[in-house]
This record gives C-alpha cells, sequence and structure tokens, in this order.
C-alpha cells in the first residue's frame, strides 16, 4: 500500500480529579514526526482532595521497542473504508501496552468496557473535528466525562494520537520520550489498574490525520477496594 504522509501526531494530558503529580517538561519535537505533549491537572468540582503517593515505576527489565517514530496516513482513495475493525485493532493497542508492562515487570492493565467506550467516543470526536485535544467538543474533560460511574473512577489519565494506522507504532511512540513523560508514564504506572483504548479513522479530513487513538487509564474509587 503506498504511503502519502509522514507525518504523526501524539497529544497527552494527565486529567485527574485530584492529582498530586509533577508535571513533566516538555520535549522537544525532532526527527520526521511532529510530537505535541501537554501536561494539565484539573479538579472535579466538588470532589475531595486525596493526597496520592507519588507515580511509582518499576524498573525495567526488558528494553521497551524502539520503532520510528513517524506516522502513514491511508491514501484518500481508501474513501471512508476502515483499514481493520476498530475491536481488533483497539484490543491490539491493550495488547501492546500490556507487553510492555509485563517486560518492564509490571502487571498487566485490565480492559474495561466502560473506559473503551469512552476512549471511542473521543477519538470518533477527534476525528469527526479534525482536531487534537483532551478537552471534547462540548467542553468536557476526561473526568467529566466519566463522571456519574459507580464506584467512581479515580485520577483518570488519557494518552490520544494522530496520523499514526498501526497501534503497534503507537505504543512505541508513547514510550519513545524520557522516563518522566506522561506517555510513558501512563502506560508504566504502578497505581493505575485499568485500560480502554479506541481507535476512529476519517477519510475527509483536512489535516491529513485519518486515524485518531486514545487510550484512557484509570482505577476504580474506595468503593471497590
Amino acid at each position: 500500500m503506498q504511503r502519502t504522509r509522514q507525518v504523526g501526531v501524539i497529544v497527552l494530558a494527565l486529567i485527574c480529579a485530584a492529582c498530586g503529580r509533577p508535571s513533566p517538561a516538555e520535549p522537544t519535537p525532532s526527527g520526521p514526526a511532529t510530537a505535541v505533549i501537554a501536561g494539565l491537572a484539573a479538579r472535579t468540582p466538588g470532589a475531595p482532595v486525596p493526597a496520592p503517593a507519588p507515580l511509582r515505576l518499576a524498573a525495567p527489565t526488558a528494553a521497551p521497542p524502539t520503532h520510528a517514530a513517524t506516522a502513514s496516513a491511508l491514501p484518500a482513495e481508501r474513501g471512508g473504508v476502515l483499514p481493520a475493525d476498530p475491536d481488533a485493532l483497539e484490543a491490539q493497542l491493550i495488547a501492546e501496552v500490556n507487553r510492555v508492562r509485563v517486560g518492564a515487570g509490571l502487571p498487566p492493565y485490565l480492559a474495561n468496557a466502560e473506559l473503551g467506550a469512552a476512549a471511542r467516543a473521543h477519538s470518533c470526536d477527534l476525528a469527526a473535528h479534525h482536531t487534537i485535544a483532551h478537552i471534547s467538543s462540548d467542553g468536557r474533560t476526561l473526568a467529566e466525562r466519566l463522571a456519574g460511574s459507580t464506584p467512581p473512577w479515580e485520577w483518570p489519565s488519557e494518552s490520544i494520537a494522530a496520523g499514526f494506522d498501526d497501534p503497534i507504532q503507537v505504543v512505541a511512540v508513547w514510550m519513545d520520550e524520557p522516563p518522566e513523560g506522561w506517555h510513558r508514564r501512563n502506560i508504566l504506572d504502578t497505581e493505575q489498574r485499568e485500560i480502554g483504548a479506541g481507535y476512529c479513522y476519517t477519510s475527509d479530513d483536512p489535516s491529513g490525520n485519518y486515524h485518531y487513538w486514545t487510550a484512557d487509564f484509570s482505577r476504580r474509587g474506595p468503593q471497590n477496594q
């Protein structure tokens, strides 16, 4: 299949009801991919403010994948046909995240349907508006999109990417940053327990990204402990 575009965009924000984790310095983009990483902490109005322990990362026992941080979008002549089943692509992304976690001596995340539905809805919202952002088109943050769950989600965080047609490459790019980078920290977090992945494709995309990915990470609140 002919590749007509070699530009990818990745974005991440840490979005949580109450989060005391330090924000890392933003890296400088390099190479053929355009990378944009942002840190954001937002408190849900009226929510209690716990004092979470600092994020702890396990020492990796195996080297993470080192794929080139490049992206390729499907050519426009593919029209509106998805390159593959979204369910299968989302499962591949989760499997790759867990492969990296297990290689680093961490337990795999549990796939959660509620997080997955939220992640796919956000990816399709991004695709519909040809944008990259953690705030949805109706103005909601991740915490607000997950509000009302019982038990509640605790400290939800999110990674997003656009312009990549391969879930393995998405995870590789998220991992291809310093240890303090939020994409990498989301994957190797020792506090989060569950993950949901969402993929959406659009053939009508002036930005040329076409492919939109979201991974939402969280754990249940005290009611589920």
